[in-house]
């Protein structure tokens, strides 16, 4: 096997009572935010704007060495509420995608009226703050409750799904991601809430979907914040239409808050990552982690205990100082953004909500802000930052054109400059030999960061007519031209 890196993906935990929502506790706040997270979903069932994916082709197979644990250093407080007339108490349950450089991030607002949702982006996160909040119930997406949204590209379609919960769960389309004007109204994946999940919800809710395909099918993942995870499924030529079969996917026997809300399932190359928000016995919320090799399989514990956890405050680290205990909802960031939800194993970068610990608010006023957190040791020998180029980078087979991948994101879908293409290729070294080429190509970062994030075993490439071999992630990457004779 490998050592071509797991994807880690760290989430966080709001801070509740070990006590369900009883008693007074010094995580009250938590608690207070559940209660009126709760109170706040209306009876009635509204549309529900589903997540949009960027278009990328699958991932090649490789064989994935699993870290035994996972570290993690956070930022500070990067997005949070603006000083504007929304009067917002908090910024929560963020996804995010990185494309071409751009940041582009939808998330939950949240205040003692109900919730929303709003979209921005960026290039560099010192500069989140200060970027255009689009509020999205000023959109086609409309007003009412809508929350915790997942954004993917929808490959087969050629359009971008926000997927979000609104009593139900709900979808709205987009042919260009940065128009926050483009999307359509939200339209329910079911009828209504599906029969298995009334039958064991008890007095929890149904929450935070999860949006995944593979080659042939398309599934929802849900919480009902009582222990259990359910999945729904339709195929993936019927999409968005036909979602049913909702089974349970997962469930604790040991503790409703064991397996409570916010889940995310990514795949990295031959294996699936599930992670699912815990609230641990001090009352902090956390993640835990299982693999599993297909959607519908059995999943087996990675890091899954409260000492050893896939992300908490045990494992996380704050330069700056502490600002929150809890590692709540959140998501990876991705670069490749269809609807296969395929991370690099390699830097993981989680955007989660935190909260002080100290407030005291009700729940739907608790002042939730967003982190970023980075894996600190990753497993890859390539400890840089991912390439913005690697956004749209494609692998479509053991052999792949860079050329190709690097401008698989096109104008029409967003509205952000495609990154260099095959001229980043030059020769460093030429060796005439009948006026033809035999060269050895040194490949420019670029392009060299693009091969490293895309190639996770010992497979091939081409750029620019050159054949390239890339042993590991990370790896020194050089080019020998091959086939018919070339001009120097």
């Amino acid at each position: 096997m490998l050592a071509s890196a797991l994807l880690a993906v760290a989430a966080a935990v709001s801070v509740v009572s070990a006590t369900p929502f009883g008693g007074s506790s010094p995580l009250g706040v938590a608690e207070k935010l559940r209660l009126a997270r709760k109170s706040a979903i209306p009876a009635q069932s509204f549309s529900f704007g589903d997540a949009a994916v960027e278009a990328a082709a699958p991932i090649a197979k490789r064989q994935v060495a699993i870290p035994t644990t996972f570290e993690w250093s956070s930022t500070g407080p990067l997005i949070y509420p603006k000083n504007d007339s929304e009067a917002l108490a908090g910024i929560k349950d963020p996804s995010i995608i990185e494309v071409n450089g751009v940041y582009h991030v939808f998330a939950s607002t949240a205040k003692e009226a109900g919730y929303s949702l709003v979209y921005l982006n960026f290039t560099d996160f010192n500069q989140a703050e200060a970027s255009t909040f689009n509020y999205l119930d000023q959109t086609p997406i409309g007003s009412g409750y809508r929350a915790a949204p997942t954004i993917f590209y929808f490959a087969p379609q050629s359009l971008w799904y926000l997927v979000f919960q609104n009593g139900n769960a709900a979808y709205s389309t987009n042919k260009n991601l940065g128009d926050p004007q483009g999307w359509t109204a939200p339209v329910n994946f079911f009828s209504a809430e599906p029969a298995i999940i009334a039958a064991n919800i008890g007095s929890g809710y149904w929450v935070d979907m999860w949006p995944i395909c593979d080659a042939t099918m398309c599934y929802i993942f849900s919480s009902d914040d009582n222990g259990h995870l359910y999945r729904s499924e339709t195929t993936l030529a019927s999409f968005p239409n036909g979602m049913g079969n909702t089974v349970i996917a997962k469930t604790d026997d040991t503790s409703i808050y064991d397996l409570f809300e916010a889940s995310n399932v990514y795949y990295f190359g031959g294996e699936y990552l599930l992670i699912v928000e815990a609230i641990g016995s001090d009352g902090d919320r956390y993640f835990r982690s299982w693999t599993s090799p297909t959607l519908t399989g059995t999943w087996t514990p990675l890091q899954n205990q409260e000492p050893t956890p896939f992300a908490s405050h045990y494992n996380v680290v704050f330069p700056g100082g502490a600002w929150t205990q809890s590692i709540s909802h959140g998501e990876a960031i991705r670069t490749v953004v269809d609807q296969t939800l395929t991370l690099s194993p390699c830097n993981l970068r989680y955007l989660f909500q935190g909260v002080d610990p100290a407030s005291t608010a009700d729940y739907n006023a608790l002042p939730w802000k967003l982190g970023l957190l980075t894996q600190t040791n990753s497993i890859c020998n390539d400890t840089a930052p991912v390439s913005s180029s690697s956004s749209s980078s494609v692998v479509s087979s053991t052999t792949t054109s860079i050329a190709s991948s690097t401008t698989s994101v096109s104008s029409s879908i967003i509205t952000t400059t495609p990154p260099p293409t095959t001229s980043s290729a030059a020769a460093s070294s030429k060796t005439k030999n009948n006026g033809c080429t035999d060269k050895t190509v040194k490949i420019t970062e670029t392009i060299e960061k693009t091969v490293k994030e895309t190639i996770y075993s010992t497979q091939t490439t081409t750029v620019a007519g050159a054949t390239i071999t890339a042993t590991a992630p990370g790896a020194t990457i050089t080019a020998t031209v091959s086939g018919a004779c070339k001009k120097a």
